[in-house]
């Protein structure tokens, strides 16, 4: 079996979804991987060895799960993605996949940002905390004011992607009292 016909039900997902545009392009799916992979998923998420190595967040880890990992990167996923966010560059025009897992703890935020940096940089997290939240995942916003704010739950097995519009896609997290554990994918 091929690696696209393990996941192919992700990318029915994602183009079978509503495109929501409020405050920018994103799409938001809730139990976007099997019941079967979200355990895999967690399982190799809870297994990894943590540094600080990345800039924006507290902790992360490599992906072990090799089958998903290189499915992440996959042209059919990545089109998919580029598709429904109806964004323009393509998959061969990325430089650098990133693909990392997150952990940030209760004190941590991100501030105000854009990953773009002059070119649409497409993104895409999987939540995976321990308990779902009505908060604490991503927020949106549509400028520096903070005007057109938008939070999503940071809820287990949910999927958000964004990243269409370049150095407009502008997002945060703040702190709180929980564990913010997710998957995250990087198109640069």
């Amino acid at each position: 079996m091929t690696l696209s016909n393990i996941f192919n039900y992700i990318i029915d997902k994602i183009k079978s979804t509503d495109l929501l545009t409020d405050p920018y392009e994103h799409i938001w799916i809730e139990n976007i991987l099997s019941d079967e992979h979200y355990t895999q998923l967690r399982d190799d998420f809870e297994s990894r060895e943590y540094t600080q190595e990345d800039d924006d967040h507290s902790l992360s880890a490599s992906v072990g799960w090799d089958e998903f990992s290189e499915f992440c990167k996959s042209s059919e996923l990545y089109t998919a993605i580029q598709q429904k966010l109806t964004a323009t560059r393509l998959h061969s025009d990325v430089d650098k996949f990133v693909v990392n897992y997150l952990k940030d703890l209760p004190e941590h935020h991100i501030g105000l940002h854009s990953d773009a940096k002059g070119k649409e940089t497409l993104q895409w997290h999987i939540y995976c905390p321990d308990i779902d939240y009505d908060k604490w995942g991503t927020i949106f916003c549509l400028n520096k004011d903070r005007l057109g704010k938008k939070e999503f739950p940071l809820k287990r097995n949910a999927f958000l992607a964004y990243g269409k519009n370049p150095g407009k896609d502008l997002h945060y997290t703040e702190p709180g009292d929980r564990i913010r554990k997710s998957l995250l994918v990087r198109y640069r």
